[in-house]
């Protein structure tokens, strides 16, 4: 093994979050749904919506972003890795 190969360790969690991955993606394809089966809500005038990205990580799964968005610059956006954690983020862009 070379100085730049993984460790056992470092391979397990690069499986695991790949299987991860793979599982998310299928799920989402299958039903068109979250893992929790909801594709999109409302919060707060914000929309929180399903939207996987290809990357290996969960955390960005949910989009949220207000009514009145106006873009660039404008902080009412963002990602979350759960509905729960999206209204989090609204409740803190909120109450700032």
């Amino acid at each position: 093994m070379g100085p730049d190969s993984p460790s056992g360790g470092e391979k397990e969690l690069q499986r695991l979050l790949l299987d991860d991955f793979s599982v998310s993606l299928k799920l989402g394809q299958k039903r068109g749904k979250s893992p929790q089966g909801e594709r999109e809500m409302r919060y707060r005038d914000y929309v929180i919506e399903w939207n996987p990205k290809p990357i290996p990580t969960r955390k960005h799964d949910w989009d949220f972003v207000h009514d009145d968005y106006d873009g660039p610059g404008d902080r009412r956006c963002g990602t979350a890795a759960s509905i729960v954690a999206a209204k989090v983020e609204i409740d803190n862009l909120e109450d700032e």
